[in-house]
């Protein structure tokens, strides 16, 4: 799925994915936002919690891929994942 805002910028170092996708939103207006989630499947606003750890959906996926991002690689970098798999695996 191509991308569908006109900016889309690369994340932050160190950036958490609330901070991106919020980014994003400001860059593209709420209306711009709006439509493209509509597009995607969602109502008007995304009603789960997404600031670092998602539930995992098809529509979370279908997000992420119409972003320009692999969502494998969005939660290792953009999650706090990494650190909880670390400490799983410890125990």
């Amino acid at each position: 799925m191509p991308v569908l805002l006109p900016f889309v910028p690369e994340p932050l170092p160190d950036e958490i994915l609330g901070s991106w996708l919020t980014r994003i939103v400001l860059l593209n207006g709420s209306g711009a936002w709006r439509a493209f989630i509509e597009k995607i499947g969602y109502q008007r606003r995304i009603s789960s919690a997404i600031f670092d750890m998602p539930r995992y959906s098809a529509k979370f996926v279908a997000l992420i891929a119409a972003l320009g991002r692999d969502y494998e690689q969005t939660m290792l970098k953009l999650s706090t994942l990494p650190y909880w798999l670390t400490f799983d695996a410890v125990v």
